[in-house]
């Protein structure tokens, strides 16, 4: 081993504290969502729950879908976690790329209020 040697991680008990507070007192949450009420790094919050998930004090009742992948949701208490959900397969994946064009296609071609009034008034072939 050399001159350099990897340093243990220095787990900071406040920021623990923090997140299991937010946990206990406030219901489920993805580790997007306490990063952002605990206004602790994403990548920290990540390592502290997965931590004290291994301890059980921690468990998963819920599986978000994100555009991605599936997403864990943690609750406070002892509890049995729930199995992650499959991928979306391709026909999956493909089928709701055609609803979003469908849906933005459809909104390009809404019919305006007050148009059909506007066109039978500049109507001038008539007269």
């Amino acid at each position: 081993m050399g001159w350099y040697h990897e340093k243990p991680r220095r787990t900071r008990r406040y920021q623990v504290y923090k997140i299991l507070g937010e946990l206990k007192d406030n219901g489920p949450y993805t580790i997007e969502e306490l990063s952002e009420v605990t206004g602790i790094h994403q990548k920290t919050v990540t390592r502290h729950v997965r931590e004290v998930w291994a301890l059980d004090i921690i468990y998963i009742c819920e599986w978000c879908r994100n555009y991605r992948m599936p997403v864990p949701v943690f609750k406070w208490g002892r509890g049995i976690d729930r199995p992650q959900p499959d991928p979306y397969t391709d026909a999956e994946k493909a089928k709701r790329q055609r609803e979003r064009v469908k849906e933005r296609t459809c909104k390009k071609f809404l019919p305006v209020p007050g148009l059909a009034a506007i066109a039978k008034w500049g109507n001038y072939e008539n007269e």
